[in-house]
């Protein structure tokens, strides 16, 4: 690859399945080669599901993204990272920031994706859910009732 930051490939299976792991790091070694990245360092978490982040490689996978020696995030597809969407979005945000280039292989997504959606989305939540107004006291709901 262009730089000597590691490309972390990130497996994952709910069930604990050497089988399954090993295919998706087989996945992710092919499209690593293809593709010109080099300097592999594998991190999984076999029999964990994907409702949290709470696990061994991930967290370990995160400080090392945190401490500036991953480049390169390659997943199988975005599932490996969480079954729930929105900690898929909260997640990214915070690792876009440190510059770090997010794949998810099969579903073919990148940043650009995660940063259209995520610029979507916010805009989205500003338009329909603007900043809250101070509640009223009792008073002023009475008034506004007898108007």
């Amino acid at each position: 690859m262009k730089s000597n930051l590691i490309t972390a490939i990130y497996c994952r299976s709910a069930i604990k399945c050497d089988d399954a792991v090993a295919a998706q790091e087989l996945i992710l070694r092919n499209y690593a080669e293809e593709h010109g990245y080099c300097n592999i360092a594998v991190y999984v978490d076999n029999g964990y599901n994907g409702l949290g982040f709470n696990r061994h490689a991930f967290s370990r996978l995160e400080a090392d993204i945190n401490a500036g020696l991953v480049g390169t995030v390659l997943v199988k597809d975005i599932s490996r990272v969480s079954r729930n969407y929105k900690d898929i979005f909260a997640w990214f945000d915070s690792i876009r920031k440190t510059g770090v280039l997010f794949i998810s292989v099969q579903d073919k997504l990148t940043n650009d994706f995660f940063n259209k959606e995520f610029n979507t989305m916010k805009r989205l939540l500003e338009k329909y859910h603007p900043k809250q107004k101070r509640p009223r006291k009792k008073s002023q709901h009475y008034a506004a009732a007898a108007e």
